[in-house]
């Protein structure tokens, strides 16, 4: 089966991840895009190396695109699903808590939503 994914749109029919993402520069987005298509089934410990492009970090994937971050979470009833629900620019190097705590939030309350939607 093949994975399949999309950008989480809010309760009031925003989705700020997508609109992220569309402001990115076209090699950004193309990167993304183009990472997805090749490598669509994530890995544990990355799928170039640990730390890599596309890994698991504390319960959600992340997806890296040149200085962009992109935290997606497997779909709870979906199999093979990936909702991407969360995206900032880096621009350090190190990763800002805020964002990691700002994720994980969002992880939660996404998965809440998800479940009352197919309980």
């Amino acid at each position: 089966m093949t994975w399949t994914w999309e950008f989480y749109t809010n309760p009031r029919g925003k989705s700020p991840v997508q609109e992220f993402f569309e402001s990115r520069p076209d090699y950004v987005q193309a990167h993304f895009l183009g990472f997805l298509e090749i490598h669509i089934e994530p890995q544990p410990r990355g799928l170039i190396g640990k730390g890599g492009p596309f890994h698991l970090v504390d319960g959600h994937w992340q997806l890296r695109s040149y200085n962009c971050r992109f935290f997606g979470l497997e779909h709870p009833t979906r199999r093979q699903h990936l909702i991407f629900f969360h995206a900032f620019e880096k621009k350090s190097k190190e990763t800002p808590k805020n964002e990691l705590v700002t994720a994980e939030k969002k992880r939660k309350t996404i998965i809440k939503e998800l479940e009352q939607v197919t309980g």
